[in-house]
C-alpha cells in the first residue's frame, strides 16, 4: 500500500476535478475517481448498468483496491466521491472534505457543460 493515501472528496461542484488536476500539476499521483474507477451500478449487487443517478455511482472494488494497495507511489491522492466509498475509508490516512458557500456551488453546476 502507498505509504500515504488521501481522499479528496465533496459534493459537486467543490472543486474535486480542479484540486486533482492541479495535484498532478505539481507532480504528485492523483486520480480523479470519475474519470478511473467510477461507473453507474445496482448499489445492492453492484453490477453495472443501472440508470445515471447520484444514488448508484459506484467505484469499481478491484480498480481501487489495486490502486489502494500499490506501493508506489509513496503518496496517492484519491478524488471523489461515489455511493461505496465507506468500503474503502480503511485504505485512507486522512479524508478532505471541501466545502465552498452555496451560490458558488450553483454557479459552477450551472457552467458545466
Amino acid at each position: 500500500m502507498a505509504k500515504r493515501n488521501y481522499l479528496v472528496e465533496g459534493l459537486s461542484g467543490t472543486g474535486k476535478s480542479s484540486v486533482c488536476d492541479e495535484l498532478i500539476r505539481r507532480g504528485y499521483r492523483a486520480i480523479s475517481t470519475d474519470r478511473a474507477w467510477a461507473y453507474h451500478a445496482d448499489p445492492v449487487t453492484g453490477l453495472p448498468g443501472a440508470s445515471a443517478h447520484h444514488d448508484n455511482w459506484m467505484w469499481d472494488e478491484q480498480k481501487a483496491v489495486s490502486e489502494l494497495e500499490s506501493p508506489e507511489p509513496d503518496v496517492l491522492f484519491v478524488c471523489g466521491s461515489s455511493r461505496n466509498r465507506d468500503h474503502f475509508l480503511p485504505y485512507f490516512h486522512k479524508v478532505f472534505n471541501l466545502r465552498i458557500d452555496d451560490a458558488a456551488m450553483l454557479r459552477r453546476l450551472e457552467e458545466r457543460t
